[in-house]
């Protein structure tokens, strides 16, 4: 059996900070390689999750029973309305850029890439009634091994500044 190891290893840093929509987010990737490499992709993305409840009203019968026959037409049980909520989630790409493309990274050493991902400025359809998390993931594209992503949580205000 062959084991086949990861080509590189990925790493993100960013400083930790409030952001605000439309505000730019300077970052730095450090990949270290453990043999040459080919990047196809380096992709920085600012992912929002919302979660938010919806509320429906339905008509529920008032006592389980079957429709009741009276004479030759059926009757219709008593109803009443019910409220109900559902949660619901979305997760999306609010912001994205491509910090690297078609790039060859040679043997095993480190490489590092700085860059800055600004930040949309169209808020979340939920974000008023609501919960939002946002995170930002880096993504690198390799033409033999696939895709390697790194993520970490980013506190960023819907206000703009």
């Amino acid at each position: 059996m062959v084991a086949h190891l990861p080509s590189l290893e990925l790493k993100c840093e960013f400083q930790n900070q409030l952001y605000h929509l439309g505000q730019e987010i300077n970052f730095n990737c450090r990949i270290t390689t453990s043999r040459d490499v080919l990047i196809t992709e380096g992709r920085i993305d600012l992912i929002c999750e919302e979660t938010w409840r919806e509320f429906f009203t339905i008509t529920v019968p008032i006592s389980g029973g079957a429709p009741r026959l009276r004479g030759e037409a059926y009757m219709q049980p008593p109803t009443r309305i019910k409220r109900i909520a559902e949660k619901q989630r979305e997760i999306f790409t609010h912001s994205s850029k491509i910090f690297l493309e078609m790039a060859e990274l040679v043997g095993p050493t480190t490489h590092e890439f700085s860059s800055i991902l600004s930040l949309e400025t169209f808020e979340p359809l939920h974000a008023t009634w609501g919960d939002i998390c946002w995170k930002l993931v880096v993504t690198i594209v390799t033409s033999n091994d696939g895709h390697f992503r790194t993520s970490k949580e980013v506190l960023v205000d819907l206000g703009q500044k």
